[in-house]
């Protein structure tokens, strides 16, 4: 399903980007959020600029915590060998 949605959904995304006024050829530097606030005005353009550093704060926030956990199993594994050595 998400295999099947996927293309058309960036497909959609270049398609509204090129009908953008004065963009046909893509002249323009035209970002995500840039689209938005000119299809659907300056509050949709905040919702959509919001909701997107959101995102990317949150999936920076996951990475760190993956990144501690994986940091923190060799060293629990090395104390318990080593405790294990001591008895």
């Amino acid at each position: 399903m998400l295999v099947a949605v996927c293309p058309h959904t960036a497909t959609s995304l270049c398609d509204a980007i090129a009908r953008l006024p004065g963009n046909h050829k893509f002249q323009k530097r035209v970002e995500f959020a840039t689209a938005f606030r000119s299809w659907f005005g300056k509050k949709w353009y905040v919702v959509v600029q919001v909701a997107f550093v959101l995102c990317l704060m949150s999936q920076t926030l996951a990475s760190i915590i993956y990144t501690a956990q994986v940091r923190h199993v060799p060293r629990v594994l090395f104390r318990s060998f080593c405790r294990w050595l001591c008895e």
